[in-house]
């Protein structure tokens, strides 16, 4: 048998020849050894990283001993047992008190930094939150600020072009006047009759100064077309008499134009026609026209040929430079989708016209035959009348719709489409009711459950009643409202019309209108 291994003597080596003692344990057997000084079972027992398990079957097997070796459990006495035992309690008692501090002073930190933690982040939070919260304002004062510039911008420019177009009606004004009077000047006496031919200019250059007419649009553009359209080849005028003919056709400010030119655009009948198209051609860009077009709609007061006429020449001002069958295409589309009666226009669009004149054509014919078969439209009254507040809404065999007969009345579609938009009215009047009559039964209910005021010095609280200054609006008698009136049911008898108010109700009954 070998020799056990005595704890409190062995070296490093001897400790890791013990059985389940590795080199690990072994320095930690010496690290404790080292602290402490003598080891005991039970010191061994307590340490850290090695199972007090083990040392009970090594003991037992005789693999290991504790200083002394002679000294055995049958020669310890009791007494000193117990006291070495109490000892070793009392240690083990104040090393694991000493331990439980020291954990709970660590805990005691942890809980230290995890609410500072908590509170630098609650602070972080409050800081951010309050930083949103400022650029939400800024952002708020910003945008308001926008809206303000931009609100007193557009009254600026709206203030601007009304009075832009006050000047220019008044311009328009004056250059019609202007042209009568000319016209009736040249009537009487026609410029340079008597003068010679070279002596002409200056009369030419005196009628420039005089304030003219502004042509709209492609009016220039097209006395142009018809000076230099089927007159020049039928003719065969040279450029000269071109020229010649396109002056003689210029007026006011387009002649006033001509006259501050350089006589090398005077001279010239392409340069000049470049000249007159750049400053009274189109006013508008083609691709303005075309977006203008898009929302093209007829005015209330324009008939189907005027409205004809400006989508004709809104549709070729846009598209220049197109084939004409496009163009029509175009202006086809645009005129039906802004008349204002869409059902002659859906009739209109069902025959597929080719041409706007023919859109135009079934447009009137469509008109007609709804007037013919529908008749004419009737104006939309609204009636108005004015109940007492506790008359409940009338029911609806109360609402009667007269009921015009016409022949084949169901295979006529007009009428059935008719029928249908009268019935979802009708189903919309009878969820309104319904409305109506919920709101106010909450409306009394809520009236009926508030008090009246009363005031300690009034008179109505020493009679003991609540409405006795008051007076009804329909008998004219004091102490009751109009709601709680009982004369209403005998307000056709001799006495039941007294009143210190004159109805509105019964005002409008003279018109015809309900009860």
């Amino acid at each position: 048998m070998s020799q056990p291994v005595n704890i409190n003597t062995a070296t490093v080596e001897e400790l890791k020849s013990i059985k389940s003692i590795g080199t690990k344990r072994a320095g930690i057997i010496t690290a404790a050894r080292e602290e402490r000084g003598q080891l005991t079972i039970e010191d061994l027992k307590l340490l850290e990283g090695i199972p007090n398990t083990i040392w009970d079957p090594l003991v037992d097997e005789g693999a290991i001993v504790v200083e002394p070796l002679e000294r055995t459990k049958k020669d310890i006495d009791p007494k000193q047992r117990v006291r070495e035992l109490e000892e070793q309690m009392s240690g083990m008692n104040a090393i694991i008190k000493q331990r439980m501090q020291e954990k709970q002073v660590a805990l005691q930190e942890m809980q230290h930094q995890m609410e500072t933690m908590q509170d630098e982040f609650e602070k972080r939070l409050t800081e951010q939150n309050a930083k949103f919260q400022k650029c939400i304002e800024q952002m708020e004062h910003d945008h308001k600020e926008n809206t303000d510039a931009l609100s007193v911008d557009f009254e600026k420019r709206e203030n601007e072009m009304r009075e832009e177009i006050r000047i220019r009606d008044n311009k328009m004004k004056q250059a019609d006047e202007m042209r009568l009077t000319t016209e009736r000047i040249e009537k009487l006496f026609p410029s340079g009759i008597y003068s010679k031919q070279e002596d002409r200019k200056p009369l030419i250059t005196a009628l420039k100064s005089s304030p003219g007419y502004t042509p709209k649009g492609n009016l220039q553009d097209r006395s142009e077309k018809r000076v230099e359209g089927p007159s020049a080849p039928k003719y065969k005028w040279t450029p000269q008499h071109r020229l010649d003919k396109l002056i003689e056709c210029l007026r006011d400010k387009a002649l006033k134009f001509y006259s501050v030119k350089a006589k090398g655009v005077q001279e010239d009948y392409d340069k000049l026609c470049n000249k007159l198209n750049e400053r009274f051609g189109r006013r508008d860009l083609p691709h303005i026209i075309r977006r203008q077009l898009q929302d093209l709609k007829q005015d209330q007061d324009e008939t189907l040929e005027e409205y004809t006429e400006r989508t004709q020449e809104m549709a070729t001002d846009g598209y220049p430079d197109t084939p004409e069958a496009f163009v029509e295409i175009v202006a086809i589309d645009a005129f039906l989708k802004g008349c204002l009666d869409k059902k002659a226009a859906l009739t209109a669009m069902d025959k597929n016209p080719t041409t706007l004149d023919e859109s135009m054509q079934y447009v009137k014919s469509a008109i007609t035959n709804q007037r013919i078969i529908l008749g004419a439209k009737r104006v939309e009254m609204k009636r108005v009348t004015f109940d007492d507040e506790k008359e409940e809404i009338p029911a609806k065999s109360d609402l009667c719709i007269r009921n015009v007969k016409f022949a084949d009345r169901e295979n006529n579609p007009s009428i059935v489409n008719l029928d249908q938009r009268l019935k979802k009215t009708e189903e919309g009047l009878e969820e309104t009711r319904t409305m109506v009559k919920d709101i106010w039964k909450l409306l009394t209910s809520n009236r009926s459950k508030s008090p009246p005021r009363q005031f300690p010095n009034s008179p109505v609280n020493n009679m003991g009643g609540g409405n006795r200054d008051t007076n009804c609006f329909s008998c004219g008698k004091p102490g009751h409202y109009a709601r709680d009136c009982r004369s209403r049911s005998r307000s056709n008898s001799p006495g039941g019309n007294r009143s210190r108010s004159p109805s509105p109700s019964r005002q409008l009954n003279w018109n015809g209108l309900k009860m």
